[in-house]
């Protein structure tokens, strides 16, 4: 870690001052959760969970579209120029940082499921590396052959995570949009999200885009490119040994068309009544297209207000090599529940036994997601989560066998 990048206190007063020194025109909550079950200790900076690091990452893009948007009102009422040029600044500069931390930690907490330690260089807010930046390090490739032999559906999801991410973090921020605002917004952090994962596709189809491989095993990413792992994961053998940097033309015929479609297939994500709606109407939709351990599938996000309540919707079409199973979850948000409110998701699917691309043989599970939030200030209540799933794949959840969790946070009103 560079010596003059600061402590986490320092890092999280820095967050705090970002999203609270203002409260004009307060609307939505956003909250992290600094303790989950399971964790050995404190470890919500050096090695968060999922939803941690999402939890942050979302928290942080609220947080300066809100900021954006108070300059805009105030310091900035009648200047047009000087707001864009701080806004175009921060996300070229600052704002890419948060989403590849939070992709890394994914595939970190992955790892910890397994029994591994890993390291990433990526930095939440800023990163003095321009070679590593983006790399997940510090683990061996026999460590990544025994995960590939033992759980093959999570050695895959260690290429697919990263767009499993990008996902969760654009449905909690439609959300955001949709229910506490008469216009849309959080669009550029969901475009710029959107576009990243295209962008990766696209990289992992050019041969010439390339990353070093030439560092000791323990200094090299684990995998190399996301796409590039994936898609010959799912089309390989799980017997076979962890090779990293997997080039295109490494792959066989039927895993780069496989490939080459998942790039334009990854275009759906744009399609987004956010993106062209100047009013949150009666409803919004969202189609979105994500890889997954055991191949890919397609979605439709819906959310509404029926009779007074935030009520949302997804439904999905998912895919392996043999089969086409569907999937759905529905969610109710933020119901008044005296003197709190409550939170409640019901998710069932049908998925490819053990997640294998080639199976013919599939599985029905299920989750459900509950959260309570007690005011205890105007703008500040603590939250308490606890969930359930059976075997299966649910995104946002380390493992993959059934078990149960819990979490403990708090929530403020960002302005």
């Amino acid at each position: 870690m560079p010596q003059s990048w600061p402590s986490a206190g320092a890092r999280l007063l820095t967050l705090g001052a970002l999203c609270l020194s203002t409260t004009l025109t307060a609307q939505p909550w956003s909250g992290f959760s600094p303790y989950e079950r399971d964790q050995e200790s404190w470890q919500f900076w050096d090695a968060p969970t999922m939803r941690q690091s999402g939890d942050l990452t979302r928290f942080t893009y609220q947080g300066w579209t809100s900021a954006g948007d108070i300059l805009r009102q105030t310091r900035f009422a009648n200047d047009e120029i000087s707001p864009l040029v701080i806004d175009v600044g921060m996300w070229v500069f600052v704002l890419p940082h948060p989403a590849i931390w939070m992709r890394n930690e994914w595939q970190r907490d992955l790892l910890r499921a397994e029994g591994i330690d890993s390291r990433s260089d990526a930095r939440f807010l800023w990163s003095h590396s321009t070679e590593h930046e983006t790399y997940v390090r510090g683990v061996t490739d026999e460590q990544l052959t025994d995960v590939r032999a033992s759980n093959p559906g999570q050695y895959t999801r260690l290429g697919s995570v990263r767009y499993e991410a990008t996902q969760q973090l654009v449905s909690e921020l439609s959300e955001a949009s949709y229910f506490n605002y008469g216009v849309p917004r959080y669009r550029f952090a969901k475009a710029y999200l959107t576009l990243q994962d295209t962008i990766s596709l696209y990289r992992c189809t050019d041969d010439d885009f390339t990353l070093p491989g030439d560092e000791s095993e323990r200094s090299q990413d684990i995998i190399g490119h996301d796409c590039l792992h994936w898609t010959w994961s799912l089309h390989g053998d799980s017997s076979d040994e962890h090779e990293r940097y997997i080039g295109y033309d490494d792959l066989d015929s039927e895993a780069r068309d496989y490939l080459d479609r998942a790039l334009l297939l990854s275009l759906i994500n744009f399609v987004d009544t956010q993106y062209f709606d100047e009013t949150n109407q009666q409803e919004a939709n969202r189609l979105s297209f994500e890889p997954t351990p055991f191949g890919r599938r397609f979605g439709w996000h819906h959310l509404r207000w029926q009779q007074g309540m935030q009520v949302g919707w997804d439904v999905y079409w998912q895919q392996n090599d043999e089969q086409n199973l569907p999937a759905a979850r529905i969610s109710v948000i933020d119901y008044p529940v005296s003197p709190g409110t409550f939170t409640g998701r019901l998710a069932g699917w049908q998925q490819p036994r053990d997640l294998n691309f080639r199976t013919e043989s599939n599985d029905a599970g299920w989750a459900i997601e509950l959260r309570y939030s007690q005011p205890v200030m105007q703008r500040l209540r603590l939250t308490g989560d606890w969930y359930y799933k059976s075997d299966g794949w649910y995104p946002g959840v380390q493992h993959l066998d059934s078990g149960r969790g819990w979490r403990l946070g708090a929530e403020v009103r960002l302005f």
